[in-house]
């Protein structure tokens, strides 16, 4: 009988470093992916930044591409003020084109974008951008607005 308590007691013991074992590795698995995942936000932040600064002073086209892929995973509207800020500052054929696209992306549209869907004025707007970009003798822009005459 004593035999028999000892080994419980002992297996209690064993399960019990090994719960504690599993769970203090977990508990710190969990914080390092917090610690990855907070660093990786400080330095999304801080190149963001780096890129909209360099957009602002020079208008940088290798800085606007790298904001609009850092984007990516955002609302299509969020990037709107940095293409708008491109194109209309700096005359940047692309940004022209983003800001038209920027319109059919954030209602989820497909081309040729419906003036109902837009409504008046957001039609009117995302065209002349396209427009403008398709005289700057953007391609994707020209091919774009083919589909309007159509």
């Amino acid at each position: 009988m004593k035999k028999n308590i000892i080994i419980l007691i002992l297996f209690l013991i064993i399960t019990a470093l090994i719960i504690e074992l599993v769970y203090y590795r977990g508990k710190q698995k969990i914080t390092k992916q917090k610690e990855v995942v907070t660093n990786l936000s400080n330095y999304d932040s801080s190149c963001m930044d780096s890129l909209k600064t360099n957009i602002i002073l020079s208008g940088d086209c290798t800085s606007y591409y790298e904001l609009k892929v850092m984007y990516i995973d955002y609302d299509a509207e969020d990037f709107l003020f940095w293409s708008m800020y491109m194109a209309n500052k700096y005359d940047y054929a692309p940004a022209y084109y983003d800001v038209y696209q920027t319109f059919g992306r954030a209602l989820d549209l497909k081309e040729p974008y419906p003036k109902k869907e837009l409504g008046e004025n957001n039609y009117k707007l995302a065209l002349e951008y396209l427009n403008i970009a398709a005289r700057k003798n953007f391609l994707p822009a020209k091919n774009t607005l083919e589909k309007y005459n159509k």
